[in-house]
């Protein structure tokens, strides 16, 4: 699904938010997720932004269980976090 152009305004604003995310919250994320993503320790937080969005962009059925996972124990320390997530790839 594509974003609408009155979407985009919101959704740059939240990307912008998201690069306030600490590395270690995007590495939770992926830990809690189960996520397949292969981060070295050297990666900069960029790194693992572009990995996870990457990931996400090629497992469409990750995407989905991200989206639906609101309210779930799985994602309870990044719940916020993959909230937003979920309303950027929407």
């Amino acid at each position: 699904a594509s974003i609408s152009d009155d979407e985009i305004p919101h959704a740059l604003n939240m990307l912008v938010g998201l690069n306030n995310v600490e590395k270690n919250q995007w590495l939770q994320l992926i830990s809690e997720f189960g996520f397949n993503i292969e981060i070295r320790d050297r990666d900069a937080k960029r790194d693992v932004v572009g990995k996870l969005l990457n990931y996400l962009t090629d497992h469409p059925e990750e995407r989905k269980r991200l989206t639906g996972s609101k309210g779930k124990t799985a994602a309870k320390a990044s719940a916020e976090l993959s909230e937003a997530l979920a309303l950027l790839l929407k």
